[in-house]
C-alpha cells in the first residue's frame, strides 16, 4: 500500500496503467485535468474499493509518518505528514474545517461499504478479524483467475499447493520528468518488440506508466517505480521457472523495452535508457493451504548483473 515513489509493486501501479491506457492522449493522462473525464470517477471508485479491502485485511495498519519531500500547492518542502495533516481542499459538511486521515479512514463514516466488504456483517471484539479473513478469500476468488502469474491459485475451497516455487519480477524505475513532464510509458516484451508502435500496447506484458506531471515545478522530480511479474510470461515460454540459470538466461536473451508517449510517438531507447533502471528478481513462494490466508513471500534474490545487458538491447 503506497504510491510508486516507493520501490516495489504499488496499488498506484495498476492506477497509473488505467490512467494511461485509457486515457491515450486525452485528459486522463494528465493529473491536472484527469478529474474532467467521467471515466475518472469510475476508476477512482474501484480504487477506494481496493483500498478498503485492503484495509480491511490489514486493520492494524495506519498512514506512517513522513516528511514531504518537494511541496505542492498546499504542503510546505519538509513539512511533517501524519493522520491529523489537513487533506486540503476537501472539507466536512460545515464547508470550513479539512478533513484528515483519522477522519477519512473508513468508508463506513461516510454511510457506505463495498460488496467485498461487509463490515456491517462482523461484529463484536473479533468483528476485525473474522472481516479480514473473509476478505482475504474475497481477494483469492477475484483475482486467482489470472492464474500463476498473480501469485496464487484456487480450486474449489482449498488453495492449489503445486504452483510456482519461484516469482520472477523486473523491478523498473524512472524519474517522473525523463520525457519532459510529458506522460510516458515503459513497456517490457519477451522477444523483439512489434515494429509498429500502435501495437505496443496490446503486445506488452506490463510496464512503468507515469502520468504528465504539470507540478513538476513546484515538487521537483521524483523516482517512479514500478514492479511486474514475469513468471507467468516464463511458464508460457516453457522454462521451469525454478531453474534459475534457464529463467536468468531466458530474461537475458528475450527481454526487450520501448518507451511511448500517449500519442505513440517512440522516445529511442538510446535517448532514454540513462533514465532508466531494470532490475532482475526472483523470490520463493509459500502458498497457504485455504483461501482465508495469502501467500508468504521469501526474502528477494536480485540479479543485478542481468540489468546492463538489458538496458544495451535496442
Amino acid at each position: 500500500m503506497a504510491t510508486q515513489s516507493s520501490n516495489g509493486a504499488s496499488f498506484e501501479g495498476p492506477h497509473g496503467w488505467f490512467h494511461v491506457t485509457v486515457g491515450g492522449d486525452g485528459h486522463m493522462t494528465d493529473v491536472g485535468y484527469s478529474a474532467f473525464d467521467p471515466i475518472f470517477w469510475l476508476h477512482h471508485t474501484n480504487v477506494d474499493r481496493h483500498l478498503a479491502m485492503w484495509q480491511a485485511i490489514n486493520p492494524n495498519s495506519d498512514l506512517q509518518q513522513t516528511t514531504e519531500p518537494g511541496g505542492n500547492w498546499w504542503l510546505r518542502p519538509g513539512q511533517t505528514l501524519n493522520r491529523q495533516t489537513a487533506l486540503i481542499p476537501f472539507h466536512g459538511s460545515d464547508g470550513k474545517t479539512p478533513y484528515n486521515t483519522e477522519k477519512v479512514k473508513h468508508p463506513k463514516k461516510f454511510g457506505y461499504s463495498y460488496p467485498d466488504v461487509r463490515d456491517w456483517e462482523y461484529t463484536g471484539s473479533d468483528g476485525p478479524s473474522r472481516l479480514a479473513s473473509a476478505v482475504t478469500a474475497r481477494v483469492n476468488q477475484l483475482y486467482s483467475s489470472r492464474g500463476r502469474s498473480a501469485k496464487r491459485s484456487i480450486r474449489g475451497n482449498t488453495m492449489e499447493r503445486a504452483v510456482v516455487p519461484h516469482e520472477w519480477t523486473a523491478a523498473v524505475s524512472a524519474p517522473n520528468d525523463a520525457a519532459g513532464g510529458k506522460a510516458y510509458t515503459v513497456s517490457l516484451f519477451f522477444g523483439e518488440k512489434p515494429d509498429n508502435p500502435k501495437e505496443w500496447p496490446f503486445k506488452s506484458f506490463g510496464g512503468l506508466y507515469v502520468l504528465a506531471q504539470p507540478m513538476a515545478s513546484v515538487q521537483g522530480p521524483m523516482t517512479a517505480h514500478t514492479e511486474i511479474i514475469l513468471t507467468g510470461q516464463l511458464e508460457n515460454a516453457g522454462i521451469d521457472t525454478s531453474n534459475v540459470n534457464a529463467s536468468r538466461n531466458y530474461i537475458d536473451k528475450e527481454l526487450h523495452w520501448g518507451v511511448q508517449l500517449p500519442d505513440g510517438t517512440v522516445i529511442p531507447n538510446d535517448e532514454f535508457k540513462s533514465f532508466l533502471n531494470i532490475t532482475i528478481e526472483d523470490e520463493i513462494v509459500k502458498l497457504p493451504v485455504v483461501e482465508t490466508e495469502l501467500p508468504k513471500y521469501s526474502d528477494l534474490v536480485v540479479h543485478d548483473d542481468i540489468t546492463p545487458v538489458i538496458l544495451n538491447k535496442r
